[in-house]
């Protein structure tokens, strides 16, 4: 729905539906009221401002639709809507939709206490902020860390018995790459998925596929919704996004891909998904080779270039000699010329990044190096790791 003044307005294939407030049906003695697209003749505006209101009159019918100073952008939804279902075409934001917003929901379900030990994988593409297409396949861990432990089938329901005909990780692979296609992928607490299918590739001899991810984790707590606990079943409540089941992989997927949606609603944002990850203030994560760079608060310019994966030393600064030829000198200057001190070259450190290579005892790197979106990561190999 869009929101006007004292109404909701949805647009559909034939018509359109207003829906007014209790008051506004109590004032103008209707509470709903359905117009017929082959009855609206034409349509002139006006735009709201920050002091003033707008409206939208559909001729043929005589009707004008109120907005509220400051609703320019419900009032030009409404129109673009109109438009799409005069056209014979699908209106968007109508359906709660984010124009531009693209991304793929991800997540993993793990065997045991090796991180890379991927028993399910579910993932749910959205298109303009709407669900399109999903999936969620079971599969045999990598040999080696296949087996599985009682406190993870407590989690997730998901015994040997379920995956021992499917698949193994290495055979769903190209499967995932292909839903994925070149579209960013977001999951709760990225760091824990991304680490986990770096892990898994390099577990079965496999190339790690170059990903780029975002993390509704980090969103959820930049947006301060007040809450006490940022974990996937408490953020999708206070956002009203669903969540079937917790700890199905599909079910997971599709939570963190919606919090992100509701939470571009409400920011007003139209547009990609990169952008508006970076609007509130966090680089992406990506795999890369067999690293996992995280996500990442931004601080500085410098934080931006380390997102740009720009790993080449800076170029040598030139410093300028002090001027001072023979026979003269630069007002205030020393004479005879200082020969000015080498300067060393300053090349920028990314943060460390966290590999999936182990020894038995599986660790990526000191834990006060790792950041998991935006904060400190300690372990990978936690029986109830995920939030």
């Amino acid at each position: 729905m869009i929101p006007a003044n004292g109404a909701h307005l949805t647009v559909h294939a034939t018509g359109i539906s207003i829906h007014r407030t209790p008051l506004a049906a109590a004032l103008l003695g209707q509470a709903e009221v359905t117009v017929e697209l082959a009855e609206v003749t034409g349509v002139t505006s006006q735009a709201p401002t920050l002091l003033d209101a707008g409206w939208v009159h559909l001729d043929g019918v005589d009707l004008t639709i109120g907005f509220a100073p400051n609703q320019a952008r419900e009032l030009e939804d409404f129109l673009g809507d109109l438009d799409a279902a005069r056209r014979g075409e699908a209106p968007v934001a109508s359906t709660g939709a984010v124009p531009g917003l693209n991304l793929i929901g991800f997540d993993v379900e793990t065997a045991n206490a090796d991180i890379g030990s991927i028993c399910q994988i579910g993932v749910v593409r959205i298109v303009d902020g709407v669900e399109v297409a999903a999936g969620s396949w079971l599969c045999r861990p990598p040999a080696g860390i296949d087996h599985f432990q009682p406190g993870n089938v407590a989690v997730h329901g998901i015994t040997p018995d379920d995956v021992a005909d499917q698949p193994t990780f290495a055979e769903r692979l190209p499967q995932l790459l292909e839903f994925i296609g070149d579209l960013p992928v977001v999951a709760h607490n990225a760091q824990f998925d991304a680490i986990a299918t770096l892990r898994a590739c390099l577990a079965s001899d496999l190339a790690v596929p170059p990903l780029t991810y975002g993390c509704s984790l980090a969103l959820s707590r930049a947006a301060r919704l007040g809450l006490s606990s940022h974990r996937l079943p408490v953020v999708a409540q206070a956002l009203g996004v669903d969540l079937v089941h917790h700890h199905d992989a599909a079910s997971d997927a599709r939570a963190a891909a919606m919090i992100i949606v509701e939470l571009a609603r409400r920011a007003g944002h139209r547009g990609d998904f990169v952008s508006f990850h970076q609007a509130q203030g966090f680089t992406l994560g990506g795999l890369e080779g067999d690293r996992a760079w995280p996500v990442l608060k931004i601080r500085s310019g410098a934080t931006v270039a380390v997102q740009e994966r720009h790993t080449e030393p800076a170029p040598e600064k030139q410093y300028p000699e002090e001027s001072g030829e023979v026979g003269g000198a630069r007002p205030g200057s020393r004479w005879p010329p200082r020969t000015p001190s080498p300067r060393p070259t300053r090349t920028p450190i990314p943060p460390t990044p966290c590999t999936g290579r182990t020894s038995p005892s599986p660790v990526i790197s000191s834990p006060s190096t790792r950041a998991s979106c935006g904060r400190t990561w300690h372990s990978w190999g936690r029986t109830s790791a995920r939030t």
